[in-house]
């Protein structure tokens, strides 16, 4: 199945796939964490060759505590992905999660080589940015700091796309524009 999967993500110009998958990356009940955390190494060493043939990268996506048990904090997902050492294994910095997490920007400078992708949205209800007026700048600047040059995702909730898109391009460029450095 992973194998399809990144010949197709290929054939379409995909450069990344997000290993969120809450559900099925969840542990059993009572179920050991230092299993869970050595089969979830197993199961990206075995994927980053094949997505690797296909110039593809994993991205670990950790997610917080009411959509997973396993991988909620950037640094868990960073000590995992040292484990797999695969150049194409990374991780996806997902700042509503780490808000939710309460996960400081700090986390993005200590993990800054792992990171290869972030997604973005607002806290209290996962909207875009410029909707409730969150200030991401703690974390803008950590992705500054560490010279971050890859894709920002806003994933959010949209609920009229041409009114809100405009808004949340020009509330992430004004916070980027007030970085420092």
């Amino acid at each position: 199945y992973a194998s399809v999967i990144f010949r197709r993500g290929e054939e379409v110009g995909m450069q990344t796939v997000t290993f969120g998958s809450s559900g099925s990356r969840s542990l059993p009940e009572d179920f050991p964490q230092a299993d869970g955390e050595l089969q979830f190494v197993a199961l990206l060493s075995r994927l980053a060759p094949l997505a690797a043939r296909h110039d593809i990268r994993i991205c670990v996506e950790p997610l917080q505590k009411s959509e997973t048990n396993f991988i909620q904090y950037v640094s868990e997902g960073a000590r995992l992905v040292e484990a797999v050492q695969q150049p194409n294994v990374g991780l996806t910095a997902d700042i509503f999660h780490m808000m939710r997490g309460k996960e400081g920007a700090d986390a993005i400078r200590k993990a800054s080589k792992h990171i290869h992708h972030v997604h973005i949205a607002e806290l209290a209800k996962r909207t875009a940015p410029g909707v409730a007026g969150d200030d991401f700048t703690p974390y803008l600047q950590a992705l500054k700091d560490i010279d971050y040059r890859g894709p920002i995702s806003m994933e959010c909730g949209w609920s009229d796309l041409g009114k809100q898109f405009p808004v949340a391009l020009e509330t992430l460029r004004g916070q980027i524009g007030k970085l420092k450095g």
